[in-house]
């Protein structure tokens, strides 16, 4: 992570982890406040995650379900 930066006080870094033979990254961040939970905190925030893989390159983001078995766009399709 670049140095200068630092995450918001209501994301945390979850499981960051370099698949080596694909030279893909997961990396799992949490929100840590429900809906309705703070007043402060449970708010939508930015992650720059440029800053937050500081060396590599990202050639594309994809946004999974918790279990990252399945893309979160095509989940949420699914559901009636």
């Amino acid at each position: 992570m670049d140095e200068s930066y630092s995450l918001p006080n209501n994301i945390a870094v979850i499981t960051p982890q370099e698949l080596l033979q694909s030279g893909k990254v997961v990396l799992r961040l949490a929100h840590l406040y429900e809906a309705g939970e703070d007043k402060e905190y449970s708010v939508v925030c930015g992650v720059e995650l440029k800053k937050l893989v500081s060396g590599k390159k990202i050639k594309k983001v994809t946004e999974m379900t918790l279990s990252g078995n399945q893309e979160r766009k095509k989940m949420e399709k699914s559901r009636p």
